[in-house]
């Protein structure tokens, strides 16, 4: 044998072990060394899966809309790039990273949702795989991790961030955080390895770069380290906290001062001590007995939705309430009976939920009123804390100072029948919930239908193209975002050929309540006093010619259509409503449109005619431009 063949045969002989090693490792890890637990996590991979794909149809047929395109305008604006703008508080938010990854997004491809869907779909797998990292770190490869990880894949709590991506780009990056922090702080409580203890702290700071809220996850890697990793009474598990994870206290202390500080600096815009003026318990219904409750069995089953707006609100019946409590009071009682410190995990979403209704009270129920807790969205992370919750509850914790211990066996709890009903209930029931949410948000998109006409339009339409900068339909954007609800800025991420005018002659198009750019008429909702010269109306020159209304305008800028014929082309000056500015006329009969002040008026002011230029003013007419109808 020739020593190339040699060489050959023994390239392929390695080349097969490390193809076996690659096999066998891959096997041992789906499938363990435990063959009763063999097929928990291609199990738990499957159903990953199941989720992710029926997300990803969620975010692929959900478009931008509301808070969406602010954060795209901001993103193009002077600045948008700068630190100061990442940093820039938003409604009491501060969003660096939202509004970066925003801004990347519209640079890549302003307004293509499709994106956007990437992104809400490659978190929300993060997120489950980090859930199902926190099961196997805490407590292996066991069946019982199942049931939890169905509750936080099926339940309802992170729809609306598979759909609207303001609310995901914040709330998906917040579980991350809760998820993949707590799998390392645990890590670092049994192993004591300073690199896990960072690795939780830096999860942190992930989770911070999107949302001040995860700020909590700091209580929530304390909460899980003080009552699974220390014992004795309150005094003696300080101090071995103190003793033993010093170095995850210090670190995870100065991150929270550290970003409290900068919060207070450039985020608070709002008074925490509101939370004092509002009543509680309404907030306190909506927000848990009703939303939460519910949703954490799947529910609410039933969404309030109102025609012209994506967003659904959680209108859970009352037999759903009052069954959905029941069920939680026979499900801890199930769990008192066969775990011994098995209601230690209740503190866990106990901390969410209080602060939950705190911040809900403080920040939105001041303006909006208690209704405001039947969005879903300021629940998101409980799909993550409630599962969880149920885990610690119910299975002994790897390494923990005082596992739970099964006092009885449980016909619920410990019988692989009745758990894979409960799992199948759960599951079908949040599915039916989500199912809801997603085909009404799918179904009633109006941002969708007015944006996707008026990009269209604008882009092919011929340069120079004059028209009105109004502000869009106040359903799709908020007329207290103004100017950022206009025109001008919603089309400043596309190229296109309008030109935004505030005088135009003849011709002025506008945008249609269906986003279509079409042309413009200003009805006559105030006129011009007739003439004082019947052959030429009133007649202008260089000097300035007062033109008086029928009665005084108190609408701010309306426009002023002016028919006249003029001797030869000049400037003009004109002024309406307190606006003074100059445009020009073009000899002949034509109209010359332009746009009123912001203040009273009941009369217009034409002149500064050069060049000898004359006209004759025949009629004036004050009007909101609108669509003109198709003939």
């Amino acid at each position: 044998m020739s020593p190339s063949s040699f060489s050959a045969i023994r390239a392929r002989s390695s080349e097969s072990r490390r193809k076996l090693l690659v096999r066998q490792t891959l096997h041992r890890w789906l499938r363990g060394d435990d063959p009763a637990n063999a097929w928990v996590v291609p199990v738990a991979l499957a159903l990953l899966a199941a989720q992710v794909g029926y997300r990803a149809w969620a975010s692929f047929g959900s478009w931008w809309t509301g808070d969406d395109f602010l954060y795209v305008i901001g993103s193009v604006a002077p600045g948008g790039n700068s630190l100061q703008h990442l940093m820039t508080s938003y409604a009491g938010h501060l969003l660096p990273a939202d509004f970066y990854v925003t801004g990347l997004l519209t640079r890549i491809s302003p307004y293509d949702f499709t994106l956007a869907a990437i992104t809400l779909t490659v978190l929300q797998l993060v997120a489950n795989i980090g859930f199902l990292r926190l099961m196997l770190v805490a407590f292996g490869r066991r069946w019982g991790i199942v049931p939890p990880l169905v509750v936080f894949l099926a339940t309802s709590f992170t729809v609306q961030g598979s759909v609207w991506w303001a609310s995901g780009i914040q709330a998906l990056p917040f579980v991350i955080s809760l998820c993949w922090a707590l799998a390392s702080q645990i890590q670092y409580a049994r192993t004591r390895r300073p690199a896990a203890g960072l690795a939780a702290c830096a999860w942190v700071l992930f989770g911070l770069l999107f949302y001040e809220k995860a700020l909590l996850v700091i209580g929530a890697l304390a909460i899980v380290t003080v009552t699974y990793f220390t014992i004795g009474r309150a005094r003696d598990r300080i101090a071995q906290t103190w003793r033993d994870y010093r170095l995850s206290v210090v670190a995870n202390t100065l991150l929270g001062l550290a970003y409290l500080a900068i919060y207070i600096r450039y985020g608070l815009n709002y008074d925490p001590g509101a939370v004092a003026e509002v009543p509680i318990g309404p907030t306190a219904d909506t927000l848990l007995l009703r939303s939460w409750l519910t949703g954490v069995f799947g529910g609410p089953l039933r969404w309030s939705h109102t025609d012209g707006a994506p967003i659904s609100f959680a209108a859970p019946p009352s037999p759903v309430v009052l069954a959905a409590g029941i069920a939680l009071v026979l499900l801890l009682r199930e769990v008192a009976r066969s775990r011994e410190r098995s209601l230690r995990a209740l503190i866990l979403p106990a901390y969410f939920l209080i602060c939950d209704v705190l911040l809900v009270a403080a920040t939105r129920a001041t303006m909006i009123g208690p209704v405001i807790g039947f969005e879903l969205r300021y629940l998101t992370e409980m799909s993550a804390v409630t599962a969880a919750a149920l885990a610690f509850a119910t299975m002994p914790m790897i390494g923990a100072a005082e596992p739970v211990k099964v006092r009885r066996p449980s016909p619920l709890l410990d019988r692989r029948g009745p758990a894979v009903v409960a799992c199948i209930v759960v599951a079908a029931l949040g599915t039916l919930s989500t199912s809801g949410y997603i085909n009404q948000w799918h179904a009633d998109q109006p941002a969708k239908t007015f944006f996707g006409n008026l990009i269209a339009d604008a882009q092919r339409a011929p340069a120079g193209t004059p028209v009105v900068d109004g502000a869009v339909p106040n359903t799709l954007i908020w007329e207290i975002a103004r100017p950022n609800n206009t025109v001008s800025h919603l089309l400043a991420p596309i190229d296109h050929g309008l030109d935004f005018v505030t005088w135009s002659t003849d011709q002025l198009n506008v945008v249609a309540l269906d986003g279509r750019i079409r042309p413009a008429e200003v009805p006559p909702e105030f006129t011009a006093l007739p003439g004082t010269q019947p052959a030429c109306g009133y007649p202008v020159s260089s000097a300035t010619t007062v033109i008086n209304l029928d009665r005084e305008v108190v609408y701010p800028g309306w426009w002023v259509k002016v028919g006249y014929i003029a001797t030869a082309d000049s400037a003009i000056t004109v002024t309406a409503g307190g606006k003074t500015q100059h445009a020009s006329v073009s000899g002949g009969l034509h109209h010359l449109l332009f746009q009123a002040g912001d203040q009273p008026f009941d009369a217009v002011e034409l002149g500064g005619l050069i060049g000898g230029a004359t006209m004759c003013v025949g009629d004036v007419i004050i009007g909101p431009p609108r669509a003109r109808m198709a003939s």
